[in-house]
């Protein structure tokens, strides 16, 4: 069976790619053998403190984009959010976690041994579940993925 090539454009800090994931784990699961998953990082909050300030400035700032995102979550059941992102914990920008997380994807594709082993998520490659967990951290438990101090301690966590 030929594969078919999915390439999958994604921010860290996207509420979208966020929710998203249970689709592509539905996708994965439905189509084992006949998926080619790729993943691309795109800097939609390169710049999140200026997006957010210059797109929401007439909407509340921060808490304006704090309360879309809450209300947006409670319309999906898989997915928990944190109720101070974006006004306790403000990532500067998504590219630290989409430059440690691409080398974690080279990583694995080139063998590396620190990619050896179980995926600590069910149905997921050692670099997929990287990013669920980088995702969480922020979504979830409101950390700061922008800080190279958090990203570390999440990989040390997954062994």
């Amino acid at each position: 069976m030929n594969k078919i090539r999915v390439e999958y454009f994604t921010d860290t800090l996207c509420i979208w790619a966020y929710s998203a994931q249970v689709k592509l784990d539905q996708l994965k699961r439905e189509y084992p053998d006949g998926i080619d998953l790729k993943y691309r990082f795109i800097p939609i909050f390169a710049a999140a403190h200026d997006r957010i300030q210059k797109g929401w400035a007439e909407k509340g700032g921060f808490e304006g984009y704090n309360a879309h995102q809450l209300k947006t979550a409670r319309a999906w059941e898989h997915v928990e959010l944190h109720p101070g992102i974006w006004v306790d914990t403000v990532p500067a920008s998504s590219t630290v976690s989409h430059v440690f997380l691409k080398a974690a994807q080279l990583l694995e594709q080139d063998g590396h041994s620190g990619f050896a082993g179980e995926s600590t998520v069910p149905g997921h490659t050692r670099f997929e579940s990287l990013m669920w967990r980088i995702r969480c951290a922020f979504f979830e438990d409101c950390l700061d993925i922008c800080d190279l101090a958090v990203l570390t301690a999440i990989a040390d966590d997954m062994g």
